[in-house]
């Protein structure tokens, strides 16, 4: 065919080269794009698709979970309304308390390992105590209050962080739990907690010396 025939034409280029198509005598140049992506080049990208395609979805279910409505439950312990979300599993929670979770994240992701602050400590360590003794905060509170936050042997006035003890029957459980919070007597100082034990432990070997001293 001659070179001006329109059934003539060059073959396409793979390599994104311009092509001449004729048409009726008018030259028509046509860049043909090579292809975006090879079939080899797949296994190379597709982690980092994955990875785009993960946080997407993670950044939708955030949105989503940042629309929802708040809680509100009332906590009269706390005197406050819950700052969960709706529908939340498990306890309500303050602010303060909700607060104190994002920056122990915040820490612990900063540092890469669990960060425990010496309040929260003392605070954990406070509520197995009391777990243990079958009490809770509101009525180690009010026992408390009504021994004058004193001894209730010795009558001696507790000090600020001042352990205190928590007297009761030994006798009376026999469970994993140290008391079942019924026995419990009342909160001592260290001195008479510890004087109390040898004084129920030894008191009929004491009767007998004096017995056999007098």
């Amino acid at each position: 065919m001659s070179r001006g025939d329109p059934g003539r034409r060059r073959a396409h280029s793979s390599s994104g080269q311009s092509t001449r198509f004729t048409s009726a005598g008018l030259g028509v140049r046509v860049s043909l794009c090579p292809p975006i992506l090879d079939s080899r080049d797949v296994p190379k990208i597709w982690p980092s698709v994955r990875r785009v395609v993960s946080f997407l979805i993670m950044l939708r279910s955030y949105f989503r979970f940042m629309e929802r409505e708040r809680c509100g439950k009332w906590m009269p312990r706390k005197k406050v309304a819950c700052a969960r979300r709706a529908g939340h599993s498990g306890d309500c929670h303050t602010p303060e308390a909700m607060e104190r979770a994002r920056a122990y994240g915040r820490a612990r992701r900063a540092t890469g390992r669990s960060v425990v602050p010496p309040e929260a400590q003392k605070r954990y360590a406070r509520k197995h105590r009391l777990k243990a003794y079958g009490l809770t905060q509101e009525r180690f509170d009010q026992m408390l209050a009504e021994q004058g936050n004193a001894c209730a042997m010795c009558r001696e006035p507790f000090r600020e962080g001042q352990r205190i003890a928590v007297d009761h029957d030994h006798a009376c459980c026999d469970t994993k739990l140290r008391s079942c919070g019924k026995c419990v007597r009342g909160l001592l100082c260290h001195l008479c907690n510890a004087a109390l034990g040898h004084i129920e432990h030894k008191s009929e070997m004491a009767r007998a010396y004096l017995g056999r001293a007098s």
